[in-house]
Order: structure tokens, then sequence, then C-alpha cells
């Protein structure tokens, strides 16, 4: 504590980074789904934050300043219920697949990441159209999207930190005559749709 504040956050930095840069967490498969992070491997290295109160308000800010990467929102919702007040200092979310089911408790618990610049969804729903898509997410994300845009001129500021990719949505397609089905992936227009439609919602949200 004698060190500057500069060179205290390079030594942070120093124990925290990730040599992928990128921090991928998992739960383990038995006993309780605690989140962990299997690469991220240095033994000890987030002790510490346990050496006082002032040095882990220093540090946590250092540590979540990362790109996180969750196979699926039932572990991300693990880790935010795991990390507590970490969660306000988090920046940069990767989600591999969207499940409906932890989803808006995910969404629930990000509604505190005031620090929030970036969620990336790669997978959300194989069989939604846009329309339904809109009513679905806006009902699981809405106090995330409204907490992220409170206080913001542009009452659809969240949505600019929300990212999917661009084949993150499919919709099947019944063969009248063969009776087969295929997924087919939405097209610019349904991207559009819906994020026009997540933008209304939010405007009314604002008139309330």
């Amino acid at each position: 504590m004698t060190l500057n504040m500069e060179i205290r956050k390079r030594v942070y930095e120093y124990l925290f980074e990730s040599e992928e840069k990128v921090i991928r967490i998992k739960t383990k498969t038995s006993g309780q789904k605690l989140p962990y992070a299997p690469s991220y491997n240095a033994y000890n290295r987030a002790a510490i934050l346990a050496v006082s109160s002032e040095v882990r308000l220093e540090a946590l800010p250092v540590m979540y300043d990362q790109k996180f990467c969750f196979e699926s929102t039932s572990i991300l919702m693990h880790f935010l219920l795991q990390i507590g007040d970490g969660r306000i200092y988090l920046t940069d979310l990767n989600v591999e697949s969207y499940v409906s089911s932890t989803a808006r408790t995910s969404f629930y618990l990000l509604a505190n990441c005031k620090r929030l610049r970036r969620i990336f969804f790669k997978h959300v729903s194989s069989n939604e159209q846009p329309k339904t898509a809109i009513k679905n997410f806006w009902n699981d994300a809405q106090p995330w999207l409204t907490a992220a845009s409170a206080g913001q001129k542009d009452p659809t500021a969240a949505l600019k930190l929300l990212i999917f990719d661009r084949t993150a949505f499919h919709f099947r397609v019944k063969d009248p005559n063969s009776k087969s089905t295929s997924v087919k992936a939405w097209q610019l227009a349904d991207h559009l749709a819906f994020v026009k439609g997540l933008k209304d919602k939010l405007m009314d949200a604002r008139k309330v």
C-alpha cells in the first residue's frame, strides 16, 4: 500500500490478466453448481482480494474488467449469484446459449452491472419469428433493459450494449408436401424488426 495507485493497479493487472484474454466460466457437474474457471489456473491468483477491504475495493474493478465467456445463461446466472457485489464491475460478457428458464433471473441480476459495455449472445432461439421473439425477450430482459437505459438521454441506450450473432435466431419451416421441417436463419429484415420492437418497448416504458 506504500506504492502509488498506478503501480498498485499494474500489480492487480499482472495478477488477474487471463492468458487467453478471456475467462471461460463453467459449473462443476457434481454437487452444488458452483461456477469456476478451469483455464484460469494460477494458484491463489485471487487471494489478494482477501488482504483488506481497501485492497478488495481497488482490485475488484481490475479483476472483472475482462471478457467473461459462459456456455449458457444458466452458468451466467450461477456466476452472477456467486460473485455478489462484484457484479457492478463486470464490463464484457459472452453467452453461448440462451436458456429461457434462467435468462430472466440472469437479466434481473445484470441490472446491477452499472459498468457493462457489452453483452453478446451467440444463440437465442431455433424457432421464433420476430414478433414472438420480441415479446419473449422483453419479458426476460425488461429489468436490465430499463435499468441500463435509466438516466440516459436515449431511452433505448441499453440496446447499444446488446449484441447478437447473425445466426442467433432461427425459425422452423414445414414443407406442405413432404411434411419435413427445416430450420432457417433470420434475415436482416427480421433482425431489424426485432431491434425496432425492443426500441418501441423501451420508448413506451420511458413514457410511463
